[in-house]
């Protein structure tokens, strides 16, 4: 026996409601994908944006563009740790 569960909402007419999601695929074949994000901006004041050679990165077109994805792997693709423990 099986059930189907379905929206209540918009059941009072012959109209059912739908949603659209507008997407892209930012990156393929990549190992271990823990998490994609955009960027962002900054938060004002602070160290790192009080640093104006940093700041300088967060410009568009360049590595910390706000509208640029990051995409969180776990593989450093055969480089060695930054950081050994």
């Amino acid at each position: 026996m099986s059930f189907i569960l379905l929206p209540t909402v918009g059941f009072t007419s012959d109209h059912i409601s739908a949603w659209r999601l507008g997407a892209r695929i930012v990156a393929v074949g990549l190992p271990g994908v823990a998490g994609v994000r955009e960027v962002g901006r900054f938060h004002n004041g602070g160290p790192i944006p009080g640093n104006p050679e940093f700041l300088l990165t967060t410009r568009e077109g360049r590595v910390l563009d706000p509208l640029r994805v990051l995409v969180a792997v776990g593989s450093n693709f055969g480089a060695p740790p930054g950081v050994s423990y």
